[in-house]
Protein backbone atom coordinates (compact mmCIF):
# COMPACT_ATOMS: atom_id res chain seq x y z
CA UNK A 1 0.00 0.00 0.00
CA UNK A 2 1.58 3.31 -1.05
CA UNK A 3 2.34 5.86 1.69
CA UNK A 4 -0.29 8.45 2.41
CA UNK A 5 0.42 11.76 0.70
CA UNK A 6 1.09 14.76 2.92
CA UNK A 7 -1.79 17.18 3.19
CA UNK A 8 0.51 20.15 3.95
CA UNK A 9 0.37 22.69 1.12
CA UNK A 10 3.53 23.06 -0.97
CA UNK A 11 5.40 26.26 -0.14
CA UNK A 12 6.80 28.23 -3.05
CA UNK A 13 10.08 30.15 -2.87
CA UNK A 14 9.57 33.73 -1.77
CA UNK A 15 10.04 36.49 -4.32
CA UNK A 16 12.92 38.78 -3.36
CA UNK A 17 12.60 42.39 -4.35
CA UNK A 18 14.93 45.35 -3.87
CA UNK A 19 12.80 46.46 -0.93
CA UNK A 20 12.74 43.08 0.78
CA UNK A 21 16.41 42.18 0.23
CA UNK A 22 18.56 42.39 3.34
CA UNK A 23 20.53 45.61 3.60
CA UNK A 24 24.32 45.19 3.81
CA UNK A 25 26.19 48.07 5.36
CA UNK A 26 29.76 48.42 4.19
CA UNK A 27 32.08 48.70 7.13
CA UNK A 28 35.64 50.01 7.21
CA UNK A 29 37.08 46.68 6.14
CA UNK A 30 34.47 45.47 3.69
CA UNK A 31 33.74 46.24 0.07
CA UNK A 32 31.84 45.00 -2.91
CA UNK A 33 33.96 42.41 -4.67
CA UNK A 34 33.93 43.40 -8.35
CA UNK A 35 36.20 42.42 -11.24
CA UNK A 36 38.92 44.98 -11.95
CA UNK A 37 37.55 45.39 -15.49
CA UNK A 38 34.27 46.67 -14.07
CA UNK A 39 36.04 49.34 -12.04
CA UNK A 40 37.73 50.59 -15.20
CA UNK A 41 34.41 50.44 -17.05
CA UNK A 42 32.92 52.75 -14.42
CA UNK A 43 35.85 55.14 -14.72
CA UNK A 44 35.53 55.25 -18.50
CA UNK A 45 32.43 57.43 -18.01
CA UNK A 46 34.68 60.03 -16.35
CA UNK A 47 37.39 60.67 -18.98
CA UNK A 48 40.74 62.23 -18.24
CA UNK A 49 41.20 65.66 -19.83
CA UNK A 50 44.65 65.09 -21.40
CA UNK A 51 47.48 66.80 -19.54
CA UNK A 52 49.92 66.58 -22.46
CA UNK A 53 47.84 68.56 -24.97
CA UNK A 54 47.00 72.26 -25.07
CA UNK A 55 43.55 72.55 -26.71
CA UNK A 56 40.38 71.25 -25.02
CA UNK A 57 37.37 72.76 -26.76
CA UNK A 58 34.82 70.89 -24.66
CA UNK A 59 36.42 71.96 -21.38
CA UNK A 60 38.21 75.24 -22.08
CA UNK A 61 36.79 78.40 -20.54
CA UNK A 62 39.64 80.69 -21.58
CA UNK A 63 41.78 81.43 -18.55
CA UNK A 64 40.74 78.17 -16.86
CA UNK A 65 38.98 74.85 -17.51
CA UNK A 66 35.33 74.30 -16.67
CA UNK A 67 33.67 72.10 -14.06
CA UNK A 68 33.61 69.03 -16.33
CA UNK A 69 37.34 68.78 -15.78
CA UNK A 70 36.71 67.96 -12.11
CA UNK A 71 34.16 65.16 -12.59
CA UNK A 72 36.72 62.35 -12.68
CA UNK A 73 38.56 63.44 -9.56
CA UNK A 74 35.24 63.88 -7.72
CA UNK A 75 34.24 60.34 -8.68
CA UNK A 76 37.61 58.90 -7.69
CA UNK A 77 37.54 60.71 -4.34
CA UNK A 78 34.08 59.33 -3.58
CA UNK A 79 34.99 55.76 -4.53
CA UNK A 80 38.24 55.92 -2.55
CA UNK A 81 36.18 56.58 0.59
CA UNK A 82 33.93 53.50 0.30
CA UNK A 83 36.21 51.00 2.00
CA UNK A 84 39.83 50.14 2.67
CA UNK A 85 40.18 47.93 -0.38
CA UNK A 86 38.54 50.52 -2.63
CA UNK A 87 40.82 53.16 -1.16
CA UNK A 88 43.90 51.09 -1.96
CA UNK A 89 42.66 50.70 -5.55
CA UNK A 90 41.39 54.22 -6.31
CA UNK A 91 43.67 56.47 -4.23
CA UNK A 92 46.70 56.18 -6.56
CA UNK A 93 44.44 57.05 -9.53
CA UNK A 94 43.02 60.05 -7.66
CA UNK A 95 46.44 61.59 -7.09
CA UNK A 96 48.14 60.52 -10.31
CA UNK A 97 46.74 63.62 -12.05
CA UNK A 98 46.43 66.74 -9.89
CA UNK A 99 43.97 69.13 -11.53
CA UNK A 100 44.19 72.74 -10.29
CA UNK A 101 43.02 74.59 -13.42
CA UNK A 102 39.37 73.49 -13.26
CA UNK A 103 36.72 75.75 -11.73
CA UNK A 104 33.24 75.20 -10.36
CA UNK A 105 30.30 77.49 -11.00
CA UNK A 106 27.40 78.67 -8.92
CA UNK A 107 26.81 80.83 -5.85
CA UNK A 108 29.63 80.99 -3.35
CA UNK A 109 32.31 79.43 -5.57
CA UNK A 110 34.25 82.64 -6.10
CA UNK A 111 36.06 83.94 -9.18
CA UNK A 112 38.17 81.65 -11.35
CA UNK A 113 41.41 83.31 -10.23
CA UNK A 114 40.61 82.72 -6.56
CA UNK A 115 39.49 79.11 -7.13
CA UNK A 116 42.68 78.28 -9.02
CA UNK A 117 44.87 80.03 -6.46
CA UNK A 118 43.16 78.29 -3.53
CA UNK A 119 43.48 74.89 -5.22
CA UNK A 120 47.21 75.38 -5.83
CA UNK A 121 47.87 76.58 -2.29
CA UNK A 122 45.84 73.79 -0.69
CA UNK A 123 47.13 70.92 -2.84
CA UNK A 124 50.67 72.21 -3.16
CA UNK A 125 51.22 72.67 0.56
CA UNK A 126 49.17 69.58 1.39
CA UNK A 127 51.19 67.27 -0.83
CA UNK A 128 54.46 68.68 0.45
CA UNK A 129 53.38 67.61 3.94
CA UNK A 130 51.96 64.23 2.85
CA UNK A 131 54.67 62.12 1.19
CA UNK A 132 52.42 59.03 1.14
CA UNK A 133 50.23 60.89 -1.40
CA UNK A 134 52.97 62.86 -3.15
CA UNK A 135 54.57 59.63 -4.34
CA UNK A 136 51.57 58.98 -6.61
CA UNK A 137 51.69 62.32 -8.47
CA UNK A 138 52.78 62.18 -12.12
CA UNK A 139 51.01 65.15 -13.75
CA UNK A 140 49.90 68.57 -12.57
CA UNK A 141 47.92 71.32 -14.30
CA UNK A 142 47.48 74.81 -12.88
CA UNK A 143 46.73 78.47 -13.53
CA UNK A 144 49.00 81.27 -12.29
CA UNK A 145 47.29 84.61 -11.80
CA UNK A 146 48.24 87.54 -9.57
CA UNK A 147 45.75 86.29 -6.99
CA UNK A 148 47.74 85.37 -3.84
CA UNK A 149 50.84 84.91 -5.98
CA UNK A 150 53.04 85.35 -2.89
CA UNK A 151 51.48 82.05 -1.73
CA UNK A 152 50.83 80.20 -5.00
CA UNK A 153 54.41 80.27 -6.33
CA UNK A 154 55.95 78.89 -3.10
CA UNK A 155 53.19 76.25 -3.07
CA UNK A 156 54.08 75.23 -6.63
CA UNK A 157 57.76 75.00 -5.74
CA UNK A 158 56.95 72.92 -2.64
CA UNK A 159 54.70 70.62 -4.68
CA UNK A 160 57.32 69.99 -7.36
CA UNK A 161 60.01 69.42 -4.75
CA UNK A 162 57.96 66.82 -2.87
CA UNK A 163 56.66 64.87 -5.90
CA UNK A 164 59.70 62.83 -6.91
CA UNK A 165 57.77 60.96 -9.62
CA UNK A 166 56.40 64.08 -11.33
CA UNK A 167 56.58 63.76 -15.14
CA UNK A 168 54.35 66.50 -16.61
CA UNK A 169 53.89 70.15 -15.66
CA UNK A 170 51.13 72.02 -17.50
CA UNK A 171 50.51 75.71 -16.81
CA UNK A 172 47.26 76.36 -18.64
CA UNK A 173 47.45 80.13 -18.26
CA UNK A 174 49.63 82.74 -16.57
CA UNK A 175 48.99 86.45 -16.30
CA UNK A 176 51.30 88.49 -18.50
CA UNK A 177 52.89 90.27 -15.53
CA UNK A 178 53.95 87.15 -13.58
CA UNK A 179 57.33 86.61 -15.29
CA UNK A 180 59.29 88.53 -12.63
CA UNK A 181 57.67 86.57 -9.82
CA UNK A 182 58.48 83.27 -11.55
CA UNK A 183 62.12 84.35 -11.93
CA UNK A 184 62.29 85.40 -8.28
CA UNK A 185 60.86 82.06 -7.07
CA UNK A 186 62.79 79.73 -9.40
CA UNK A 187 66.30 81.18 -9.39
CA UNK A 188 69.07 79.68 -11.59
CA UNK A 189 70.97 76.94 -9.79
CA UNK A 190 68.66 76.95 -6.78
CA UNK A 191 66.12 74.26 -7.72
CA UNK A 192 66.23 71.17 -9.89
CA UNK A 193 63.35 68.87 -10.82
CA UNK A 194 65.07 66.03 -12.69
CA UNK A 195 61.99 63.79 -12.96
CA UNK A 196 60.05 66.26 -15.15
CA UNK A 197 60.08 65.27 -18.83
CA UNK A 198 57.11 67.15 -20.36
CA UNK A 199 56.34 70.84 -19.93
CA UNK A 200 53.51 72.93 -21.37
CA UNK A 201 54.30 76.52 -20.48
CA UNK A 202 53.47 80.11 -21.35
CA UNK A 203 56.45 82.40 -21.89
CA UNK A 204 56.01 83.91 -18.40
CA UNK A 205 57.15 80.61 -16.83
CA UNK A 206 60.49 80.39 -18.62
CA UNK A 207 62.35 80.39 -15.28
CA UNK A 208 60.66 77.10 -14.41
CA UNK A 209 62.03 75.48 -17.57
CA UNK A 210 65.60 76.15 -16.47
CA UNK A 211 64.97 74.01 -13.38
CA UNK A 212 64.01 70.93 -15.42
CA UNK A 213 67.32 69.68 -16.87
CA UNK A 214 65.90 66.37 -18.18
CA UNK A 215 62.96 67.83 -20.07
CA UNK A 216 62.31 66.01 -23.35
CA UNK A 217 59.09 67.61 -24.61
CA UNK A 218 58.29 71.32 -24.50
CA UNK A 219 55.16 73.12 -25.69
CA UNK A 220 54.78 76.89 -25.74
CA UNK A 221 51.05 77.47 -25.24
CA UNK A 222 51.06 81.29 -25.01
CA UNK A 223 53.44 83.72 -26.65
CA UNK A 224 55.92 83.39 -29.50
CA UNK A 225 58.46 81.51 -27.40
CA UNK A 226 61.69 83.50 -27.43
CA UNK A 227 62.04 83.51 -23.63
CA UNK A 228 61.56 79.74 -23.49
CA UNK A 229 64.27 79.19 -26.10
CA UNK A 230 66.68 81.28 -24.03
CA UNK A 231 65.88 79.19 -20.94
CA UNK A 232 66.14 76.02 -23.02
CA UNK A 233 69.68 76.88 -24.06
CA UNK A 234 70.64 77.60 -20.45
CA UNK A 235 69.29 74.49 -18.78
CA UNK A 236 67.79 71.82 -21.09
CA UNK A 237 70.21 69.68 -23.07
CA UNK A 238 67.97 66.68 -23.73
CA UNK A 239 64.98 68.15 -25.56
CA UNK A 240 63.58 65.90 -28.30
CA UNK A 241 60.30 67.65 -29.22
CA UNK A 242 59.08 71.25 -29.36
CA UNK A 243 55.63 72.59 -30.19
CA UNK A 244 53.99 75.98 -30.41
CA UNK A 245 56.88 78.10 -31.66
CA UNK A 246 56.13 80.47 -34.53
CA UNK A 247 58.90 80.78 -37.10
CA UNK A 248 57.36 81.47 -40.46
CA UNK A 249 60.64 82.80 -41.82
CA UNK A 250 64.25 82.08 -41.02
CA UNK A 251 64.34 84.81 -38.42
CA UNK A 252 66.20 85.15 -35.14
CA UNK A 253 63.75 82.85 -33.34
CA UNK A 254 64.48 79.99 -35.74
CA UNK A 255 68.23 80.55 -35.45
CA UNK A 256 68.00 80.63 -31.65
CA UNK A 257 66.12 77.33 -31.62
CA UNK A 258 68.76 75.69 -33.83
CA UNK A 259 71.50 76.75 -31.41
CA UNK A 260 69.53 75.86 -28.28
CA UNK A 261 68.26 72.41 -29.34
CA UNK A 262 70.21 71.07 -32.33
CA UNK A 263 69.28 67.46 -31.54
CA UNK A 264 65.51 67.78 -31.87
CA UNK A 265 63.80 64.67 -33.22
CA UNK A 266 60.28 66.10 -33.61
CA UNK A 267 58.83 69.54 -34.36
CA UNK A 268 55.15 70.48 -34.23
CA UNK A 269 54.43 73.74 -36.01
CA UNK A 270 51.51 76.14 -35.54
CA UNK A 271 51.93 77.66 -38.97
CA UNK A 272 53.34 76.69 -42.33
CA UNK A 273 56.88 78.10 -42.60
CA UNK A 274 58.38 79.64 -45.69
CA UNK A 275 60.17 77.46 -48.22
CA UNK A 276 63.52 78.69 -46.89
CA UNK A 277 62.73 77.29 -43.46
CA UNK A 278 61.36 74.02 -44.89
CA UNK A 279 64.55 73.51 -46.88
CA UNK A 280 66.72 74.02 -43.82
CA UNK A 281 64.80 71.95 -41.30
CA UNK A 282 66.83 68.79 -41.63
CA UNK A 283 70.15 70.48 -42.36
CA UNK A 284 69.64 72.46 -39.14
CA UNK A 285 68.32 69.56 -37.03
CA UNK A 286 70.38 66.50 -37.94
CA UNK A 287 68.27 64.10 -35.84
CA UNK A 288 64.88 65.28 -37.10
CA UNK A 289 62.51 62.35 -37.68
CA UNK A 290 59.02 63.85 -37.52
CA UNK A 291 57.32 67.11 -38.48
CA UNK A 292 53.69 68.01 -37.80
CA UNK A 293 51.73 70.76 -39.53
CA UNK A 294 48.37 72.18 -38.38
CA UNK A 295 45.17 70.60 -39.66
CA UNK A 296 43.69 73.86 -40.93
CA UNK A 297 46.31 73.78 -43.67
CA UNK A 298 45.20 70.30 -44.66
CA UNK A 299 41.56 71.33 -44.93
CA UNK A 300 41.88 74.64 -46.76
CA UNK A 301 45.00 74.36 -48.89
CA UNK A 302 45.00 71.01 -50.65
CA UNK A 303 47.08 72.11 -53.65
CA UNK A 304 49.53 74.04 -51.49
CA UNK A 305 49.84 71.02 -49.24
CA UNK A 306 50.83 68.81 -52.17
CA UNK A 307 53.46 71.35 -53.22
CA UNK A 308 54.78 71.37 -49.66
CA UNK A 309 54.97 67.56 -49.62
CA UNK A 310 56.89 67.58 -52.90
CA UNK A 311 59.33 70.12 -51.48
CA UNK A 312 59.80 68.13 -48.28
CA UNK A 313 60.48 64.97 -50.25
CA UNK A 314 63.31 66.79 -51.98
CA UNK A 315 64.82 68.13 -48.76
CA UNK A 316 64.12 65.49 -46.06
CA UNK A 317 65.27 61.93 -45.52
CA UNK A 318 63.95 59.24 -43.16
CA UNK A 319 61.25 61.52 -41.81
CA UNK A 320 57.50 61.31 -41.15
CA UNK A 321 55.41 64.35 -42.06
CA UNK A 322 51.92 64.69 -40.55
CA UNK A 323 49.21 67.17 -41.45
CA UNK A 324 47.27 66.85 -38.22
CA UNK A 325 43.57 67.53 -37.82
CA UNK A 326 42.87 70.12 -35.17
CA UNK A 327 41.48 69.16 -31.77
CA UNK A 328 38.04 70.62 -32.47
CA UNK A 329 37.64 68.42 -35.56
CA UNK A 330 38.73 65.38 -33.57
CA UNK A 331 36.10 66.06 -30.90
CA UNK A 332 33.38 66.55 -33.54
CA UNK A 333 34.34 63.36 -35.36
CA UNK A 334 35.29 65.16 -38.57
CA UNK A 335 39.03 64.71 -38.19
CA UNK A 336 41.18 64.27 -41.26
CA UNK A 337 44.87 63.50 -40.94
CA UNK A 338 47.39 62.93 -43.70
CA UNK A 339 50.66 61.15 -42.96
CA UNK A 340 53.55 61.03 -45.43
CA UNK A 341 56.57 58.80 -44.87
CA UNK A 342 59.73 60.04 -46.58
CA UNK A 343 62.36 57.36 -47.00
CA UNK A 344 66.10 57.54 -47.39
Amino acid sequence: MPPRASKKPRRSAPTITADSAPKVRLGAGTSIDLPTELYFEILSYFPVVPFETTVHHSYDSGFHLNVKTLERQDALRTMSQVSRSWRAFFLPMLWENVEMAGCRSGPGTGGWFKQCADALIQKGNGLSETPELAKYVKRIRLVMSQSSIHKTLPALRALMTSCSGLKTVHIHFAHSDTAKQFSAEFKPGQDSFPSVETLILPIQAHALLRACPNAKRLTCNRGRGSQLITAMKAGCKHLEMVEGFYFYQEDNLFKKLVKAAPNLREIKLNCLPSEDVLKKLQTSFKELKAIEFPGVYLAANGEAMERTIALLKRTLRNCTVTFKANAYAVEKGTATTKVVHIGA
